[in-house]
């Protein structure tokens, strides 16, 4: 259909239809103990960011949907604005081929 064809079915019609702005909702709480036990685990390291208290470095508890015990994760919250998860690490001596 051509614009004039457009308005002209509107002008004929007459007919309008409301919208309807969308429902801006408030953020949801920041929970302080977010990721510092294991019955308050998080979903990732950011998460702790953005909706956990004050988010420092260190251990955290982590669980996602598909795992069923929580695990423990050393958590990065300064490097790179934060976020970073190091969940395995190792000491390299030198002279020794892994």
């Amino acid at each position: 259909m051509t614009q004039s064809k457009i308005n002209s079915c509107r002008l004929n019609c007459g007919k309008t239809y409301p919208v309807h702005n969308p429902i801006v909702l408030p953020p949801p709480p920041k929970m302080p103990d977010l990721g510092l036990t294991k019955d308050v685990p998080a979903t990732s390291c950011i998460d702790i960011i953005k909706w956990g208290g004050v988010p420092d470095s260190g251990e955290k508890w982590l669980k996602n949907h598909k795992m069923i015990e929580p695990f423990k994760i050393y958590c990065d919250q300064e490097i790179d604005g934060g976020g970073w998860g190091l969940f395995y690490n190792y000491i390299h001596k030198p002279y020794e081929d892994y």
